[in-house]
């Protein structure tokens, strides 16, 4: 049977625990409209370079609170990025843009953990196109 958890070492999540970042799924059709997505909805620099590599620096420094390299992060301990990516269901998506995007965000959590970062970088779908 599993052992209950004390009250004092429960967490919950509210919406202060995390930032929800939506995309639309039709960005998930060719590299270049991703990453200038990501690019606008995460406020990335403007010498981002639309790579892989520099997509996975920029996610795992919202375990720095002095990175200040996604303008729409605001830096707090435990709090979440959620890359919610909305239309899922659009038959135009290229599945190796996905794989690209979901080795990105665990790439980027293993350099979070690496750091000892608290923050973490997730991945939500849903079949909901953007209203």
């Amino acid at each position: 049977m599993p052992r209950a958890i004390p009250m004092k070492h429960a967490r919950t999540l509210s919406e202060f625990h995390y930032t929800s970042i939506f995309i639309d799924a039709t960005a998930l059709t060719s590299e270049a409209r991703l990453h200038a997505e990501l690019s606008f909805k995460l406020g990335l620099p403007s010498d981002y370079r639309g790579d892989w590599g520099t997509l996975i620096d920029y996610l795992s420094s919202i375990g720095n609170p002095r990175a200040h390299l996604c303008g729409h992060w605001d830096h707090t301990p435990y709090k979440r990025l959620v890359l919610s990516i909305r239309g899922f269901s659009a038959p135009d998506i290229n599945p190796t843009l996905l794989i690209s995007l979901t080795a990105a965000v665990a790439s980027a959590n293993d350099r979070l953990r690496n750091h000892r970062a608290a923050n973490r970088v997730w991945i939500e779908f849903t079949a909901d196109p953007i209203d």
